[in-house]
């Protein structure tokens, strides 16, 4: 068995605890609910891109994780959640989320791996919702 597919074999609780246990957070800082939003979101970009969070989220400059951080800002705030919560589970500071969203939306304009690579990650993320 894959680690994407023991991933998805855990429920909500072991989901937010996972995120929990790496970014030291306390669950009662954050709503359920909208722990559980950011960790499909992340899990929908590892199965997309093949790249894991812990990489993605730390990773430097390279293009792909560029990318994976504009998606996953991006849709964490398509999905109603705040950039004072989006920035604590990228290591990064609210400006560059702001930043970052108004980049994936530049994004969108012209560049097509980008919203190839998009497609993609929200194909993986409607797959964790149904």
């Amino acid at each position: 068995m894959t680690k994407q597919e023991k991933l998805m074999l855990l429920s909500k609780e072991q989901l937010i605890d996972i995120i929990l246990l790496h970014n030291g957070y306390n669950r009662k800082i954050t709503p359920i609910s909208t722990l559980f939003i950011v960790a499909k979101v992340m899990l929908a970009i590892e199965r997309a891109t093949g790249i894991p969070y812990k990489e993605f989220s730390t990773g430097g400059n390279n293009t792909n994780y560029v990318y994976c951080r504009y998606i996953y800002c991006y849709l964490c705030k398509e999905n109603g959640i705040k950039e004072s919560i989006i920035h604590r589970f990228i290591n990064r500071d609210r400006s560059t989320v702001y930043n970052a969203i108004k980049k994936a939306k530049e994004e969108f304009e012209s560049n097509k791996d980008f919203i190839n690579l998009y497609k993609l990650v929200v194909n993986e993320l409607s797959k964790l919702t149904r």
